[in-house]
């Protein structure tokens, strides 16, 4: 099996074998092919929209040593700029980004007409156990990191509290992108 066929099996045991909505992002560099975007409607449950990338393996990072990295993003909405956004992060920052567990993302507009989140933060996926968040490719170990929105103006506060206590913080609900915007804790 090539590593394609890998990932998409291993996606299939993860959704229950739901057929994806895959739609492809121009790779904006010319030696890596495009960016596919596998969409899951109403999975991991009714309302909810999840995807995942395949491209971002095909390139390589300096600091990524142990395996390579594919993205994940599921919220609680059902419009499709979530998926394709994150399709636009991996073209765009593929080889330059190790989409690390604790990096922030400024996207620069808002992700979504539904929210004015604008960034980015780099953790855990959710609704995947630990087997489930690592496919054995042929030569490597792909690691399937979360991206979860938020808002601009939330850097400064993560980067006061860093990621414990922001992950922690009560106002802090990944999946929603309606939430309010997370200010400090008194």
């Amino acid at each position: 099996m090539t590593d394609k066929e890998i990932f998409l099996a291993h996606l299939d045991s993860v959704t229950g074998n739901l057929e994806p909505d895959i739609r492809m992002v121009q790779s904006e560099d010319a030696q890596l092919p495009d960016v596919a975007v596998l969409t899951y409607e109403n999975w991991p449950k009714p309302g909810f929209i999840t995807a995942f990338t395949y491209g971002l393996s095909l390139a390589d990072h300096p600091d990524w040593k142990r395996g390579r990295c594919e993205l994940m993003i599921s919220m609680e909405s059902l419009m499709h700029a979530w998926p394709f956004v994150i399709g636009s992060l991996v073209s765009r920052l593929r080889g330059r980004c190790p989409f690390s567990y604790g990096n922030t993302i400024k996207y620069g507009r808002s992700i979504s007409e539904e929210s004015e989140m604008d960034a980015f933060l780099v953790f855990a996926p959710p609704h995947l156990d630990r087997d489930q968040k690592t496919v054995r490719m042929n030569d490597y170990d792909c690691f399937i990191a979360g991206v979860y929105p938020l808002y601009g103006s939330e850097l400064d506060l993560y980067e006061q509290i860093q990621l414990e206590a922001f992950w922690h913080h009560p106002g802090w609900d990944p999946l929603n992108p309606q939430r309010e915007v997370m200010r400090m804790v008194q």
